[in-house]
């Protein structure tokens, strides 16, 4: 039976709510089912998913409506209330965009992976939800959000939050649940903050257990775990893109480094790259321009760095590297782990910050807490014995398959 699926996202930043998903959406279409994805980034998604016979959709976002609070976040009521959904207002404007969505492509089911204001719509109107993503986006459904405050102060023991800031999050959860009910018939009013975490008819995570963020603070049936979803091999082939990497002899450890502008120490970290003339470094995510701006270089990029300003077939290049230098995504660092690379964590979010406390105690995993910290880390890695890992077999990526079962039986 063909389905009428929708794929729904709030986030505003960046692709991490889209990439991920191209291969399910690939697999939905193979099996003859209309793919709808709503997101902020459309123009973004479109030159992403165009090619895959999904059709894009500019969604609404509560922080289009109401001024975006830039302070820490130190919990759920925190994060949403900075992103505008405590603004009766914005979560008013939203709500007609949403119900306008679900009454024009009338779907079956919804995917919703950080859509909270779309669950709690789409629950009101008896459309079934699967709430799906990486741990930190599917918070608990019990009652009382963890704080992933104690995971940053282990990374930053200096960081003083103000002392009044439980009040302020229980507070601004009220605020929350207020805007909510207001759009919510009676019936369907939400009792407390979490209910919008009930909302979802299925809850799932597209990762292992040992990357779930709140594993301690789940019921045994509050998710499913997938396992990590298919990296897209949409991308430039790193053989195409940065041979002199790609091919780079064997003797030398190969590094790939894919960071964020906004990296604390970002000048100083690739500083100290450009002086490891012992390895092989491929930097993704930056201009070659911005790379010597931040490094303060003058001449030519020393031959040891390559810079591939082109998007990456990130799986293969994942399969060529010994080494993943990341902030510490979780679909990347997912894969990177399941590939059994060593992976240096450099975080620059909260989410990061709380994965690599998280994961301190793997073998594969070392912690960048400052800029300084990175040399102690690659001449430990240096002396390790390296073993090459093989790429991962397609066949070991169950989430897609997965969801794609789950997709028939709620709609059903």
């Amino acid at each position: 039976m063909s389905l009428r699926v929708l794929l729904a996202t709030e986030a505003s930043e960046g692709l991490g709510h889209v990439a991920p998903w191209r291969g399910l959406l690939e697999t939905l279409i193979a099996h003859g089912h209309v793919v709808t994805m709503a997101c902020p980034q459309a123009a973004l998604a479109q030159s992403l998913l165009g090619d895959t016979g999904a059709k894009v959709l500019q969604a609404w976002w509560p922080s289009m409506h109401a001024s975006a609070i830039l302070e820490s976040s130190y919990c759920w009521e925190d994060l949403l209330w900075s992103l505008g959904y405590g603004s009766s207002k914005a979560v008013a404007a939203c709500t007609k965009y949403w119900a306008s969505l679900f009454d024009s492509e009338k779907p079956d089911v919804i995917l919703a992976d950080y859509a909270p204001l779309a669950m709690v719509i789409a629950k009101a109107r008896g459309i079934p939800v699967i709430e799906a993503g990486g741990g930190f986006c599917v918070p608990p459904a019990r009652a009382g959000q963890p704080s992933w405050l104690p995971h940053i102060r282990q990374l930053n023991p200096s960081l003083k939050p103000p002392q009044e800031w439980i009040a302020r999050a229980e507070h601004r959860g009220r605020c929350i649940v207020q805007a909510f009910n207001l759009i919510l018939p009676s019936e369907a009013g939400l009792p407390e903050f979490n209910a919008i975490y009930r909302s979802a008819s299925v809850r799932c995570v597209t990762s292992s257990q040992e990357l779930d963020h709140y594993v301690n603070w789940r019921f045994a049936d509050d998710v499913e775990y997938l396992g990590a979803l298919k990296l897209s091999s949409l991308g430039v082939d790193p053989d195409a893109s940065a041979p002199d990497w790609a091919r780079a002899a064997t003797k030398s450890l190969k590094l790939l480094c894919y960071l964020k502008e906004n990296t604390p120490g970002i000048d100083e970290i690739l500083t100290q790259l450009v002086s490891s003339m012992d390895l092989q470094i491929l930097i993704i995510g930056l201009s070659r321009s911005r790379v010597k701006q931040l490094c303060s270089l003058h001449g030519e990029v020393p031959s040891h760095i390559h810079i591939s300003e082109q998007a990456l077939d990130f799986s293969k290049a994942i399969g060529l590297a010994d080494v993943f230098l990341t902030n510490g995504g979780i679909h990347s660092l997912s894969h990177a782990l399941s590939s059994g690379k060593q992976c240096l964590i450099v975080a620059s979010q909260a989410e990061q910050a709380s994965m690599a406390v998280l994961l301190r105690e793997n073998p594969l995993i070392g912690i960048i807490g400052h800029a300084s910290h990175l040399q102690a880390q690659l001449l430990q890695l240096k002396r390790m014995e390296r073993k090459r890992q093989a790429d991962l077999s397609n066949n070991l990526y169950k989430a897609e398959l997965s969801l794609l079962a789950l997709i028939d039986k709620v709609a059903c």
